[in-house]
């Protein structure tokens, strides 16, 4: 079985779809307490990005300045991607969802 991962991509702008170069790539192992996965960078002069997750697992994320996910965070299903527009410099976290 493969390791229970957070995988998120980042594009500059915030579109209804996804386009172009994929700005930033994080990643991070899904275990039962919050993990935070890394910050969206604030490279351009836009306010917000579009973020895609996807998990192999089902988890909850979460993000803001200083996030904790929990079973209140927003649920993801695994191998489903997601995509939200999410302000530029805030962080992401995630927890399993068991």
């Amino acid at each position: 079985m493969a390791t229970p991962t957070l995988f998120v991509n980042v594009w500059t702008d915030a579109k209804e779809v996804a386009l172009g170069p994929v700005e930033q790539q994080m990643s991070a192992a899904i275990g039962a307490t919050s993990v935070t996965v890394g910050s969206i960078a604030r490279g351009t002069s836009l306010p917000r990005k579009r973020v895609r997750f996807l998990a192999n697992v089902d988890c909850y994320v979460a993000w803001g300045l200083s996030p904790v996910a929990s079973a209140t965070s927003v649920p993801l299903v695994g191998n489903s991607p997601e995509y939200f527009d999410i302000p530029s410099g805030e962080a992401i976290a995630v927890i399993e969802r068991v």
